[in-house]
Formats: C-alpha cells, structure tokens, sequence
C-alpha cells in the first residue's frame, strides 16, 4: 500500500533506486590529497616544470641503464639506489638546478620571483622535492605522490579501459 501523499508508482520508484555507500574520513582525505595536487598542476607554467623534471629523469635513467642492469618500471629511484644500480651521480643527473628551471621557463637564469612561486607550490603539494647543493638548489620530481596519483586513478581508468 502507498504511502500517505504519496502515490504507489512513486513509492516503487523509490524502492529501485541504489543505495549509494556513505564516504568515509580515508576517503575524504584521499580527495582533498588529490585536490591539493591538482590545484598545484592547474597552471601550464608548473606542467611544464612538471614534464621538464621528467624528461631530465627519465634521460637520467636511460644514462643509467645503458651502465648497469635495467631498471623495472615500477621500481622507483630509492629503491633502485638501495639495489645499487643508480649512483649518486645518476640521482644528481635527475636533478635540474633551479637556474636550469629559470632558464627553460623564461630562457634567463636569472631567478624570477614568478619561478620561485611555481617551485614553491610544487613542493607544497609535494610533486617536487627541492635540496641545496652548496650554493645550487636542485629540483627533483616525487615519485611517492605521483605513484599516490596513479594508485588513486588506477581503478578509474581501468575501469573506462573495460567499457
């Protein structure tokens, strides 16, 4: 029987629609995580540094294996130090100066405070770590918080892979 003010047709409605499972606080956190890292990804200024920071990785690990063994995919630059086959100096090489930044960003050395700024929210979202080498500070990316961003959207695009 209906419901009072409701009508029968409306009350069947209702008891087909799915019930969708509450959030939980991980994955609350997970999001804001995610969104603090897109925040710092929306300007094209900081995917360019982004992308750079790659390409000096990955030239990097090419230089590298062409030395020792290879490296697996997914095995990530700690690990592989750990293991032996990157030195300190191929991790150096991985690195770019923040005056190269300067210089692939503007095309001067010279640092700008506009720069700094993309650097500075990089590292707050936690995509770049940033380390003095005397009087050098040298930029590299996390490979943590993009394997964090991968794990996050891995089931998602597997998913849209599948359909």
């Amino acid at each position: 029987m209906a419901k009072a003010g409701k009508s029968a047709k409306s009350v069947k409605k209702e008891s087909r629609q799915a019930v969708v499972p509450v959030r939980t606080l991980a994955e609350d956190a997970a999001a804001e995580r995610m969104a603090a890292l897109f925040k710092a990804l929306s300007d094209p200024t900081r995917l360019h540094i982004i992308g750079q920071l790659h390409r000096q990785a990955a030239l990097a690990r090419a230089q590298s294996n062409a030395v020792t063994e290879p490296i697996d995919k997914a095995t990530d630059v700690r690990r592989a130090k750990d293991a032996g086959d990157i030195t300190t100096d191929t991790l150096t090489d991985a690195e770019m100066t923040v005056g190269d930044i300067c210089l692939y960003i503007t095309g001067d050395q010279e640092f700008t405070s506009t720069v700094f700024h993309h650097l500075k929210e990089l590292k707050f979202a936690g995509l770049i770590t940033i380390r003095r080498d005397g009087k050098h500070k040298r930029c590299r990316l996390n490979p943590e918080r993009l394997a964090e961003m991968a794990a996050y959207f891995g089931p998602v695009l597997t998913e849209i892979d599948g359909k």
